[in-house]
């Protein structure tokens, strides 16, 4: 029933475990360390898919971001989302035109009873130095 492939790792148990440590660390301080870009204030809408792709469609939420870095973003949701889990984030291209891709909840917060802050960082960098867009829609 458990069989061990041979290299230790039953159940893809050591990626399971770094991503644990990674969260365990995922204090307020570790995060401002682990900033290695600045962050813009931005608000912009965000759409939130499932990350795995055969239930992309069944899982939806809307959202609205309080700031965006070359590696990560802050959304702001009506709904809690699972810290850990992998996302589909497709942003409007309203100001800053990144389009989608794969990120990881890293932290979800409750703001108030009807509003919960997730932080997400996304799985390759994004340059956002030229992906905003000017007030006129036109991009930096």
């Amino acid at each position: 029933m458990f069989d061990d492939q041979g290299d230790g790792n039953i159940f893809g148990v050591t990626d399971a475990l770094e991503a644990l440590s990674e969260l365990a660390e995922n204090t307020s301080e570790a995060i401002i360390r682990q900033r290695a870009s600045q962050r813009i204030q931005i608000q912009t809408r965000v759409t939130i898919r499932a990350g795995n792709s055969s239930q992309r469609h069944e899982f939806v939420i809307e959202g609205l971001t309080g700031d965006i870095s070359n590696g990560g973003c802050q959304v702001l949701l009506n709904r809690p989302l699972l810290a850990g889990d992998v996302y589909w984030l497709t942003f409007s291209d309203e100001h800053v035109s990144i389009g989608a891709l794969f990120a990881r909840c890293m932290r979800c917060r409750v703001v108030r009873d009807d509003t919960f802050e997730a932080g997400f960082r996304f799985f390759h960098e994004v340059d956002l130095a030229s992906a905003l867009r000017q007030p006129g829609g036109h991009q930096w």
